[in-house]
């Protein structure tokens, strides 16, 4: 359980706005100590810091630590402030599930650690200044500000370039269909493969079944199947799972059913319960789902009247329909895992399939059906993907999922010449499917 809630805390604390600038404001102080210390062993003569080091005095230092210390924090402000703009944005014109994106962004992240950081530093360094008798100049702490106060403005000058790239919706998109694919690749591409159709959830739910309720209520955002696996074959029961990773479950609410006399119940249960992660809002830590629920999001706000972007939908479906090209000719992991001796201690449920292509199409479907580019978008994905595979159960889904979308665009679709294009889009997709 320990070890379950800290791979959670690690995940928030990665994705935080704080903790990245946090360490580097920490490394910063530290950097002050050493660099304070180093000049306080070496006296300023000895130091041969050559035409772009600090040889003034204390006066001098004192009025160019103040001056990078104040424009640091100006600089600091207006980066905040073109975050906070960017969130907001982010929020209203696309969806608020990509906030996590926006906030997580280790550029982001790292421009605002350097610059929290160069402020600490100068600010310390100015503490440590001495005039008079007992004068006291750490020509080389001195240095270290101004060299930070360059990097600074560079990286200034990069986190505007950044966030102007950063908030163009194609490059949204983009980030989040290379993050979705990479999950898709470790979900489905290790482990024992079932070439069949997936478990549905719910479909080995047994009446019968004893429930490990949850004592938490949220998003499930990590299944540690391992340690399931090992508390099972210790208990010598079966578990079986009704939950995937993005269901909410309420608190009290099932995270297994133990099939068979189990000893040291509260064991089993408290190692049942380590084995979820749950949190507040969802992720796409073994929940590729999310990414097809982000870009489904994204294409569904530009497609209504406020909007009104049918391009960005576009957009949106390519990507759905790579994603489906990639899970069509894939074989799913086995729902029922076993431990060391062969027997069957989880099953767990694995959306089919057929969801997923629901997933990509069906509201798209609904709110672009009177749209004909994000409809002719549509049949083109579609067909991109059944061409990937020729197993039956993935065909099967293709065909309904172009036969809804035949239905509700010749009924929204009135005009004959837009109509013919549609048609035509459907043979071509018939022939994908053979």
């Amino acid at each position: 359980m320990v070890g379950n809630r800290l791979r959670t805390l690690w995940d928030d604390l990665r994705s935080s706005l704080w903790f990245l600038p946090g360490l580097m404001t920490a490394a910063a102080i530290a950097a002050a100590w050493a660099l304070l210390q180093a000049d306080r062993w070496v006296h300023a003569e000895e130091l041969e810091l050559g035409p772009w080091g600090y040889g003034g005095g204390a006066d001098s230092a004192r009025q160019v630590l103040a001056t990078i210390a104040g424009s640091i924090m100006t600089v600091t402000g207006v980066t905040f402030s073109i975050t906070m703009v960017a969130l907001v944005l982010a929020a209203g014109q696309y969806t608020p599930r990509v906030l996590r994106n926006f906030v997580g962004d280790r550029v982001n992240q790292t421009v605002l650690g350097v610059f929290v950081g160069t402020f600490l530093f100068t600010l310390l360094v100015l503490r440590a200044l001495r005039a008079g008798d007992d004068a006291f100049v750490p020509a080389l702490a001195v240095t270290a500000s101004i060299a930070l106060a360059v990097v600074s403005l560079g990286f200034f000058l990069y986190f505007l370039h950044h966030m102007a790239e950063a908030i163009q919706v194609a490059n949204v998109i983009r980030n989040v269909a290379r993050e979705t694919q990479a999950e898709i690749a470790r979900t489905f591409g290790a482990g024992e493969a079932f070439a069949g159709p997936a478990l549905p959830r719910g479909g080995h739910r047994s009446a019968a079944g004893r429930g490990i309720a949850s004592e938490s209520e949220g998003y499930v955002i990590r299944i540690e199947t391992e340690q399931l696996v090992e508390a099972a074959a210790e208990a010598g029961v079966t578990l079986e799972v009704p939950l995937s990773p993005g269901d909410f479950v309420s608190r009290g609410a099932p995270l297994a059913l133990v099939r068979g006399a189990a000893a040291g119940d509260d064991a089993l249960a408290d190692a049942v319960r380590g084995a979820f992660g749950v949190a507040p809002q969802r992720n796409l830590v073994q929940d590729p789902s999310y990414g097809f629920r982000q870009l489904v999001d994204i294409a569904v706000r530009a497609l209504s009247p406020g909007v009104n972007d049918p391009t960005t939908a576009c957009n949106c479906v390519d990507y759905l329909g790579a994603f489906l090209a990639e899970l069509a000719d894939r074989d799913w992991p086995d729902p029922e895992v076993r431990d060391d001796d062969g027997a069957v201690r989880v099953v767990a449920p694995r959306g089919s399939f057929a969801e997923y292509v629901d997933l990509a199409c069906t509201e798209i479907r609904r709110y672009g059906c009177a749209d004909l580019a994000t409809t002719l978008r549509l049949f083109d994905a579609l067909s991109r993907a059944a061409a990937a595979t020729d197993r039956p159960d993935r065909l099967d889904a293709f065909r309904e999922a172009a036969a809804a979308l035949l239905e509700d665009s010749r009924r929204a679709i009135t005009t004959t010449a837009d109509r013919a294009q549609v048609d035509l889009a459907a043979r071509r997709l018939e022939e994908a499917l053979g």
